[in-house]
């Protein structure tokens, strides 16, 4: 779901409490309201622009609680919880559920969000394009050792130290 989709369907269930919400259409929708009102209270010192926003404000507020009830019943809470909001310590448990992914299947307050079932949405690249490693792995073959001296020698770890002196001793 994107923005526009997310902000179509919060104000087609502009009052439906009922029901359960994706995380995207919750986050896209919050994030709309956020800033459009950002953008009407950074214009406040006009008289037209604090009119128009304290009217959003108006207009978002009920579909902002019925989508945050719904958010909250897809994962298995009651929306009464958006009441903790009134205290402002009460943020913390509902951000915390907000974020929270669906629970799956039918819970008791319906069936699961359309787009959240299924696997992911399939890569725009075709499969041929980045093929996986394969379970089986082709034949290890030795290979002969390198003639000549040592090219570098490194010590220990400090740890490490009394460790290999103990087995060399062996």
């Amino acid at each position: 779901m994107n923005l526009n989709d997310a902000v179509k369907t919060c104000f087609k269930k502009y009052a439906e409490f009922s029901g359960r919400a994706k995380r995207s259409e919750f986050w896209w929708y919050s994030l709309f309201v956020v800033l459009l009102s950002f953008a009407y209270t950074w214009k406040s010192d006009n008289l037209f622009f604090y009119y128009v926003g304290n009217a959003f404000s108006l207009l978002t507020i009920i579909p902002s609680w019925a989508v945050g009830s719904r958010r909250l019943h897809d994962v298995g809470r009651s929306g009464w919880w958006q009441l903790l909001a009134l205290a402002i310590i009460g943020l913390l448990p509902l951000l915390y559920w907000w974020v929270q992914p669906s629970q799956p299947g039918p819970n008791r307050y319906g069936e699961e969000p359309e787009a959240d079932k299924g696997t992911p949405p399939a890569s725009p690249i075709p499969q041929a394009a980045h093929p996986q490693p394969s379970l089986q792995s082709a034949p290890v073959t030795p290979s002969a050792p390198v003639a000549g001296p040592p090219t570098e020698t490194r010590e220990a770890p400090r740890g490490m130290l009394h460790w290999t002196q103990q087995n060399r001793d062996q």
